[in-house]
């Protein structure tokens, strides 16, 4: 017979604060799933209840770009039965294309007046690997490829079983991205940015506990006028728990080089929140030069479902850009913690970021199941963005509460 199909119905309310504004929210959501597909339409009516204008309405900011139109769906996946093929698509969801060469990561803006939909293909046939990614189906202004050979098969990334090799090219656009101006009264000029790498990555060592991989990345870029070239070689130590289900422990550290606009080219979560912004800094790196650096990242799992990330990318300051080219980042993510308690226990995920120019970022997450048909949960979202050391910091955030009720069918 055919296969079930499960649906769920459900309603949202909530209260938000964005940059200064007061919003009450409903979200009807209406969920479909089969053995293969999963949609879930949530269109968000967000109503204006004070603002430092004196507003008060529906949020009609919520719905005037092109993009925005597709924010009923929360969510869109599909996967064959085999798992050689997904395909997904969904506006609030970070995105890490391959071990992130390149995509890292990557979010769209954290402004309440912007949404954008992207979409990830995952494509397997034998040792060859596909990965697609655009960052806003309705102008595809951002978009990726990568395609990896994994000629012995072996281990998932990180490849730590011995003789497991991945070969791979990743390449990435954004067609509009803001040149420095050539004086502080010219206009801006806009131009494309495009950036792609090569890696290999080699396990070497697996044993009862410890395992050891080897990775060598170097890649180009260009953007209008100025070009760009890196490379990094680390390693990779993974410290697996006893049923060698997980790795308790995960720790990376590759010394690198980089030079002119391919250091900042990368995608990675905040690359959009700092687009504007992001030609003068190649601008200013591609007449200093960058030399060499460090990139460093832990991952622990003390114990299953709870994992903790941190990381840094460091490289000397040149005189002539004047600020700290050093990142840093760390998260937190709890999936179905107190997975015994009624509902289903507590999901969670919480990020910080700060990037080059004194830009920091905050986001994430919490949802507590306290029965199947009832959730609750708080989401924020920060930026706090120092154009120079002197300015004065501007913060956007965005702080809701919601609770969910439905009537889910099996």
């Amino acid at each position: 017979g055919a296969a079930p199909v499960g649906l769920e119905l459900s309603a949202g309310v909530g209260v938000d604060r964005v940059d200064g504004e007061g919003l009450a929210t409903l979200t009807p959501r209406l969920g479909l799933k089969t053995e293969t597909l999963s949609l879930l339409l949530a269109p968000p009516l967000r109503l204006l209840l004070f603002s430092p204008a004196g507003e008060f309405g529906m949020r009609d900011r919520d719905w005037d770009q092109r993009s925005e139109w597709l924010r009923p769906l929360e969510h869109l996946a599909y996967r064959s039965s085999g798992g050689d093929l997904v395909a997904t698509s969904s506006g609030s969801r970070g995105l890490t294309v391959g071990r992130g060469a390149i995509v890292d990561g990557y979010r769209s803006a954290l402004l309440a007046d912007h949404h954008r939909t992207g979409v990830h293909v995952f494509g397997r046939r034998g040792p060859l690997e596909l990965e697609l990614f655009g960052h806003d189906v309705t102008s595809w202004q951002v978009f990726a490829a990568r395609m990896a050979l994994r000629p012995f098969g072996g281990e998932r990334p990180p490849e730590t079983g011995i003789g497991s090799l991945t070969l791979a090219i990743d390449a990435a656009a954004d067609r509009n991205v803001a040149e420095a101006a050539p004086s502080a009264t010219a206009a801006v000029r806009r131009s494309s940015l495009a950036i792609a790498a090569t890696e290999l990555r080699l396990g070497v060592y697996r044993g009862e506990r410890l395992a050891v991989a080897t990775w060598l990345t170097g890649g180009v870029s260009s953007h209008g006028t100025a070009f760009g070239a890196g490379v990094e070689a680390g390693v990779t130590l993974g410290w697996l728990a006893r049923d060698q289900r997980h790795r308790l422990l995960e720790l990376s550290l590759a010394p690198g080089w980089a030079d002119g606009s391919y250091l900042p080219a990368r995608f990675d979560a905040g690359y959009e929140a700092s687009r504007d912004l992001l030609g003068a800094t190649l601008a200013e790196l591609g007449e200093a030069g960058l030399g060499a650096g460090v990139r460093a990242r832990l991952r622990l799992e003390p114990v299953a479902g709870v994992v903790l990330r941190g990381g840094l990318r460091s490289y000397p300051l040149a005189a002539s850009v004047g600020r700290s080219l050093d990142t840093y980042e760390a998260a937190i993510a709890m999936r179905d913690l107190f997975a015994d308690a009624p509902g289903g226990g507590l999901q969670a995920e919480f990020g910080w970021l700060r990037l080059p120019g004194g830009m920091n970022l905050l986001a994430g997450g919490a949802s507590w199941a306290l029965w199947p048909q009832l959730r609750a949960g708080v989401r924020v979202a920060r930026a706090l963005h120092q154009a120079t050391p002197d300015a004065t910091p501007r913060p956007t955030w965005d702080l809701g509460f919601w609770v969910v009720v439905g009537l889910p069918a099996r």
